[in-house]
Order: C-alpha cells, then structure tokens, then sequence
C-alpha cells in the first residue's frame, strides 16, 4: 500500500487533532467577515492603499487564506463518517437539523443581509448533500440508472438552494468517498475539485499533509462539541460584532 497511502509511523495525526485544526481556522476565517469586512471595510469602500482600512484588508486576506484550511478537512470527515457511522440515516439527519439551526446565525454572522438572507445557504447543506451524494451511489450501487441520477441529484439541489461552495464542495467529498481506500490519489482528487471553487487554494492545499497523517483514531473531541462549534461560533461573532461596532441584533 505503500505507493498509495503514507506508511503508518508517520500517521500521527487523530480526528480529535484535525477537526480542532478545522475548527480553529473556520474560526479565524469568519471571524476575517464578520469583524472586519462586514462592519468595518464595506462601510470604507472604496480603500486606498496607505490608509488604516487597507492595512485591515491585508489582515482580512491574510485570515480568509488561513480559513481556506478547514473546509478540506470537513469534507474529508464527512466521506470518513459515511463509512463509520452507525446509522447513515440518523447521520444525515443531525446534519440537516444542525443545517438548519445554523442559517439564521449564518445569515446574520456572515452575510450581512439580515435573518432571510438569500444570498447563500451555510456550509453544513453542502455537506449534507456531499453526505447524501455518497448515500445514494453506494445504496443504488447495482442500478445505475437510479445511482446516477439521485447522484447528479444531490449535486444539483447544492447548486439551486447556492450552498456555500456549492455542488463543488459536495463533489469534493463525494470523491473523497469513491476513494476511501487510497489515501494519496484521494487527496489529490479532492484538491483538483477545490481547485475549480477559487479562493486562496494555495492554502486549502496545506490540508493535503495534515490528511495525510490521519491515523484513523477518534481522539479526544466529543462529538457534541465539533456540531455545537458552527453555530455557536457564529451567534458568538455576531454578538461581538454588535457590542463592538453597534450593529443592530437583526
């Protein structure tokens, strides 16, 4: 296995270790919008290079590429999760519910529409539906003429309720699932599919060798603890970014 999975002593890496990784980058990156562009540089449009709101753009780009880390490694735990959870059912639905408590903080924290913010639908749909992309091909895996379709499916209602990332984030994992087994090729699949999404991919690249060395142990992170985080995170920034800059709570 050695030309397509990195040998084992070098796998140091949990679960528990990575998703903390996500965490903490998702973290830097929506912070970069809620505190700074939405209530401190669109009101400073246009920006001058020299003055004090540029110097906050750079800071601004500097964490939206670190944020370019975390949403590689969601994807690559939802594709292990498939694999390992208990009850693909019971999984997709906490997805769902987590999706759906999580879009009015995401609208308000984020998009800077107001609470039915139509702009974009948060991050937990797409991968819902990256979730149910492996679902239905592995279900309907000796009918292909319903495989193919509920497939194509869950690709397209990623792009027509515009997801964040869109069907491109769900077919990242969907690839990260068609090659569970070989690590190196199915981190490279996954990173040619980020590449047609933009933004910062150098950085989302720095995921690859963190994967890299997944183990495949669980960890110390409850659970409870890395679903709670999204929209927790967000009800926190928007708060902060109400007391700081006096924004209105909706």
């Amino acid at each position: 296995m050695w030309p397509y999975n990195i040998p084992e002593p070098f796998r140091k890496l949990s679960a528990g270790t990575l998703k903390s990784i996500a965490l903490v980058t998702m973290l830097i990156d929506h912070a970069a919008i809620a505190l700074l562009m939405n209530p401190v540089l669109l009101p400073a449009a246009p920006i001058y290079r020299g003055t004090r709101p540029y110097d906050l753009y750079l800071l601004y780009r500097v964490m939206r590429s670190i944020g370019r880390i975390a949403f590689p490694i969601f994807c690559f735990f939802i594709a292990e999760g498939f694999f390992h959870t208990r009850s693909r059912f019971f999984y997709a639905a906490r997805l769902l519910l987590l999706a759906i408590i999580s879009e009015i903080p995401f609208n308000l924290a984020l998009e800077n529409g107001g609470i039915f913010d139509t702009t974009s639908r948060n991050t937990i749909f797409t991968l819902l539906f990256g979730l149910l992309s492996c679902w239905a091909f592995d279900y309907f895996r000796d009918k292909w003429y319903i495989q193919l379709p509920l497939t194509a499916g869950c690709f397209a209602a990623a792009y027509f309720l515009k997801t964040d990332y869109g069907w491109r984030g769900a077919l990242v994992i969907f690839l990260f699932y068609l090659l569970h087994d070989w690590r190196i090729p199915q981190l490279i699949a996954g990173f040619i599919a980020i590449s047609f999404i933009g933004g910062e991919l150098p950085f989302a690249l720095i995921s690859l060798p963190l994967l890299m060395l997944y183990n495949g142990k669980r960890g110390r992170m409850p659970g409870v603890v890395f679903y709670a985080f999204y929209p927790v995170h967000l009800i926190v920034l928007r708060s902060i970014a109400r007391i700081a800059f006096g924004i209105p709570a909706v």
